[in-house]
């Protein structure tokens, strides 16, 4: 599979794509985890059958779950970006492509739209609507996605294409 294949040089579009559609699912995972996780919690709290410890710990950790995973997704992000940042340094590419670079990331530009629009679709359904509020950060980044990208991008073609100076 060339997708997967992350050692060369012109997969930068698909690369991107990958990482993009693989952010999008995990945020989604780690959203309808937290209703799976809320329901079983409620669960536990009206059966007669579990002590109060459990009751307590499966509380605890439903109340933990919406912080943890919105930092850890803001993590993911930060380091990403940093990630992407050292390997475009490390990557040795002429200014001509420049302009080939612009026009590929008109595509990517597409796609990401559509990404932030169906997060808000399906994060807005009548099942996950309640949970929206509990994760403050990944529906920051998924309302301003575009923006986000175009930060990302922004930062990589002045790495990629301004380190030339340096050397």
């Amino acid at each position: 599979m060339a997708i997967l294949n992350f050692n060369k040089k012109g997969n930068v579009i698909t690369d991107v794509l990958l990482l993009i559609i693989i952010f999008f699912v995990f945020c989604l995972t780690v959203f309808i985890g937290y209703q799976f996780t809320d329901d079983l919690n409620a669960d536990i709290q009206t059966d007669s059958s579990f002590n109060n410890d459990t009751k307590d710990l499966s509380q605890n950790m439903t109340d933990r779950y919406p912080t943890f995973f919105d930092g850890l997704i803001a993590l993911i992000l930060i380091l990403l970006w940093c990630l992407v940042l050292v390997a475009s340094f490390n990557i040795d590419a002429h200014p001509i492509f420049f302009g080939v670079m612009l026009i590929l990331f008109i595509f990517v530009i597409v796609v990401v739209v559509d990404i932030g629009n169906t997060f808000e679709e399906i994060t807005n359904e009548a099942d996950l609507v309640d949970y929206r509020d509990d994760f403050p950060i990944t529906v920051w980044v998924f309302d301003h996605l575009l923006a986000v990208v175009l930060s990302f991008a922004a930062t990589v073609m002045l790495v990629l294409y301004g380190k030339s100076r340096l050397g």
